[in-house]
């Protein structure tokens, strides 16, 4: 088992005296992903999704007073990335 110093070693490195992610973990994820994708870690979308550009929200055209109007949805991505992780 690792201990949480040998972790932090693994991941983080000190700059000015601070904890910070070391950057082959922390910029080597664009090389990965398209170009013109929003997608970044942490959204639940797919990187690769059109419709949402890898977010995994989107808004729908709705006129003002809409109860929809203003609110964001799951793209449908979502759901499929769901099912994979399953």
């Amino acid at each position: 088992m690792t201990t949480i110093d040998e972790a932090i070693a693994l991941y983080y490195e000190k700059v000015d005296g601070k904890l910070q992610l070391k950057k082959k973990y922390t910029e080597d994820w664009r090389e990965h992903i398209p170009k013109d994708s929003k997608w970044f870690p942490g959204c639940p979308g797919d990187p690769t999704c059109k419709r949402c550009d890898g977010t995994g929200y989107l808004s729908l055209p709705l006129p003002v007073g809409h109860p929809g109007f203003g609110k964001i949805f799951h793209c449908s991505c979502v759901a499929k990335m769901r099912e994979r992780a399953k």
